[in-house]
């Protein structure tokens, strides 16, 4: 699953990148990540801020941010 590749290579990048770190503290420190199913931003605290979201409209699904 995408999902699942996507976390884990997020978190293991943040443990590589920021080795000794808290990982909370690694997460806010990190750029946006774009996976190949999910996007993360932490930056500006505990909520991932870089969430899809997508309406439905005249048939189709639109991305919105």
């Amino acid at each position: 699953s995408y999902a699942g590749y996507d976390v884990t290579r997020y978190i293991l990048l943040q443990l590589t990148a920021h080795a000794g770190k808290p990982l909370h503290e690694a997460f806010h420190d990190a750029p946006p990540y774009q996976g190949l199913g999910l996007r993360f931003d932490f930056r500006n605290g505990n909520v991932n801020e870089a969430i899809y979201f997508h309406r439905y409209k005249d048939g189709a699904s639109e991305l919105l941010r």
